[in-house]
């Protein structure tokens, strides 16, 4: 299941946990939801925050609503793992295919930008940045592998603990104390060197997918710059489309 209840998570999160739950026990599988006073009698809540959790389950591509009719399951999408446009959180990401991070290695250094650092956060080549590298292991082999970019001045806190955040997002809150208003993500296909070769414990050159995202602040200014290399031996990435109706 690719859903996941955060700290702190609204009550029509939770709400939509236990939907998900629910759906999730039934033996055979059903093809359609109770119906939402059902569900609102079974798990104690108003009509309005069934309405709106059933809602999120619908934009998640779980079920679909037809009027008249009921809301009926999707389980191929619930049977779907490695669902990026859900998972946030490469520790999720890891467990989904099965394979459960055992270990994070990573390593924070001063370096000097490059093109990369001067085509994405607008930075002159030889800028002094911070470049975060988080290993993701797991104990079938190296799953993940991510190289982040900020620009040094912008980092006001060193030392982070890595258990703290769980997500870039969140590192970049509590480095730099920026907000980030969303990112965007380019899928570029590559080819493994020696170095990702050893990373990865690959005896050959293999091909690769590099996810290229870019974090914007709220001010709609990029404030950090990160590539992601997945062992295509253990992950397997999948994306959902809802389709308007």
């Amino acid at each position: 299941m690719a859903s996941r209840i955060q700290v702190g998570a609204s009550r029509t999160e939770l709400v939509k946990a236990e939907i998900l739950n629910i759906i999730k026990e039934q033996n055979p599988r059903l093809k359609k939801l109770p119906s939402e006073g059902d569900l609102s009698r079974i798990l104690g809540v108003s009509i309005s925050t069934i309405r709106e959790a059933l809602r999120l389950l619908n934009k998640e591509g779980f079920i679909t609503k037809k009027h008249g009719s009921g809301n009926y399951i999707h389980w191929s999408a619930l049977d779907c793992p490695m669902r990026i446009d859900l998972i946030f959180d490469f520790r999720q990401l890891m467990a989904d295919s099965g394979n459960p991070v055992s270990e994070i290695t990573e390593r924070m250094r001063e370096v000097k930008s490059g093109y990369l650092e001067k085509e994405t956060l607008s930075l002159p080549e030889g800028s002094d940045i911070l470049e975060y590298t988080r290993t993701y292991v797991s104990f079938a082999g190296t799953g993940i592998l991510s190289v982040s970019s900020v620009p040094r001045d912008l980092v006001k806190r060193d030392g982070l603990d890595r258990d703290s955040f769980a997500t870039l997002g969140d590192f970049i809150w509590q480095s730099c104390g920026r907000e980030v208003a969303h990112s965007l993500c380019t899928f570029i296909p590559v080819i493994s060197d020696e170095e990702l070769n050893s990373v990865f414990g690959f005896h050959e050159n293999k091909a690769l997918i590099q996810w290229q995202e870019i974090f914007y602040d709220q001010e709609d200014d990029p404030v950090l710059t990160t590539k992601v290399y997945f062992n295509p031996d253990l992950i397997i990435m999948s994306l959902l489309r809802k389709q308007d109706h």
